[in-house]
């Protein structure tokens, strides 16, 4: 009895890792679908309402998830503070906060890429960098959930066949 029940610890500890692991996956995703929405509405408040970068970063840090509500504050308060251009700026806060987010390199690369065109060019050419970028993100949710999809089929059979290869070695 004593068996039946540590076994039944054992899988269900198992699957719960392999649960656990795909959560990165998951978090992955969402963070490039909140990327994608939060940089539509830097690029309308731009673009139309034409509001300085402070202000934006008020506005979106409200909305925000946690993981990205510090990046936001600690962008309008270097802003504000700061007497460094904006893609310096830009680029310092990224690397300051990349260790929370669960993005891969190249959607770090595109959230650096967007700060290159913010504050240098016209509004015309800045729209431009929002549709390129979009588009990539596009293509990086793709990726991400083709990935997810991929890890969460093999991510629960993996576990499971480990919990009970860890079962029947003990027993």
């Amino acid at each position: 009895m004593v068996k039946l029940i540590g076994a039944l610890f054992i899988m269900l500890s198992s699957i719960i890792f392999g649960m656990v692991w795909q959560e990165k996956y998951d978090r992955r995703l969402r963070e490039i679908r909140y990327i994608s929405h939060m940089l539509k509405w830097m690029e309308a408040e731009i673009i139309f309402r034409k509001l300085p970068l402070q202000m934006i970063c008020e506005k979106i840090k409200q909305e925000a998830p946690p993981n990205y509500q510090s990046f936001f504050a600690s962008l309008q308060h270097d802003l504000e503070q700061s007497k460094a251009d904006l893609m310096t700026i830009w680029n310092e806060n990224i690397d300051r906060f990349e260790k929370n987010w669960a993005l891969k390199k190249e959607e770090k690369w595109l959230l650096k890429d967007i700060g290159h065109t913010l504050g240098k060019f016209n509004r015309v050419e800045q729209e431009k960098q929002f549709a390129l970028t979009q588009l990539h993100l596009a293509e990086q949710e793709q990726e991400a959930f083709l990935e997810k999809q991929k890890v969460k089929q093999l991510g629960v059979r993996v576990s499971l066949l480990f919990g009970l290869m860890f079962v029947i070695l003990l027993i």
